[in-house]
C-alpha cells in the first residue's frame, strides 16, 4: 500500500524518539563498559543524567522522563537500581524504591524491562496511565544496554513520553490521512486518534487500511 507524506511524517517523529533511546543506549553501554574500578550509584548517575537532562531540557522534546534500570549485580550486588528523571526541571523519581526489595516486583519483571532483555530489541509498552511519574497516559520506550557482560545486558535505558506531547506532535498529519485515523500499538490499542469517540487505550477492530510506522506501532484507518 503506498504511503502518504501524512503517514511517512508520523513515522519519523516516531523514528526520531526509537533513534535517539537507541544510539544512547549503545554510547551508555560503551561508558559503563569503560568504567574502571566496581561501579556503583552515584557512577551510573554520573553517566546517565547528562543525556537525560539534554533530552528533557530540549525544546521540541516529547519525551516526559528517562533514565536507566540496572539489571540485578551490575553494582556488585544482586539488589535492583534505578535513575530516572521527569520533566524540564529533571526531578529525580522514586529514589526510595531503590531501597526496597518489593522494587524488584515491580520493575524487573515489567515487559517494558523484560522485553529488550530477553529480546535484545526495542520495546514500546503502552499506553497506560504513569503513576509512577506523570498520572497521565504515556508510552514508553526501552532499549537494552549491552556491556558485553557475560552475565547478560547491564540494563535498560528507556523514554516516557505522554499522549497528550505526541497527539501534539502528530494529530494534524493523523487527521489529513483520515477523520477516524489512530496511531495504534500491537494489540490494536489506540495511543493517538484524530477520532473525538476513541480514547487512549481503546481497541481499534474494524479499520479498513493499515500503515506500518515501525516497532509494532501501526496507522490505521
Amino acid at each position: 500500500m503506498p504511503t502518504s507524506p501524512e503517514v511517512a511524517a508520523v513515522a519519523r517523529s516516531l523514528t526520531e524518539i526509537s533513534t535517539s533511546l537507541q544510539r544512547w543506549s549503545v554510547a551508555l553501554g560503551h561508558s559503563l563498559a569503560a568504567h574502571r574500578g566496581t561501579l556503583n550509584a552515584a557512577a551510573i548517575e554520573r553517566a546517565v543524567k547528562p543525556t537525560v537532562a539534554e533530552v528533557l531540557k530540549a525544546d521540541d522534546s516529547v519525551v516526559s522522563g528517562g533514565g536507566f534500570i540496572a539489571a540485578p549485580g551490575l553494582l556488585n550486588s544482586d539488589r535492583y537500581y534505578m535513575a530516572w528523571w521527569q520533566g524540564t526541571g529533571v526531578d529525580r523519581v522514586d529514589p526510595i524504591a531503590n531501597l526496597s526489595d518489593a522494587a524488584r516486583g515491580r520493575y524487573l519483571t515489567a515487559d517494558w524491562y523484560v522485553t529488550p532483555i530477553s529480546t535484545g530489541h526495542m520495546a514500546i509498552t503502552g499506553p497506560y496511565v504513569d503513576l509512577l511519574c506523570t498520572d497521565e497516559f504515556s508510552i514508553t520506550y526501552t532499549a537494552a544496554v549491552d556491556t558485553y557482560r557475560p552475565d547478560g545486558p547491564a540494563g535498560v535505558v528507556g523514554f516516557d513520553v505522554t499522549v497528550a506531547a505526541l497527539e501534539h506532535r502528530i494529530l494534524t498529519s493523523l487527521k489529513t490521512v483520515s477523520p477516524g485515523a489512530a496511531l495504534v500499538n500491537s494489540e490494536d490499542r489506540a495511543i493517538v486518534t484524530s477520532s473525538p469517540l476513541v480514547a487512549p487505550g481503546e481497541f481499534i477492530r474494524d479499520s479498513a487500511q493499515r500503515w506500518d510506522v515501525g516497532h509494532g506501532l501501526s496507522i490505521v484507518a
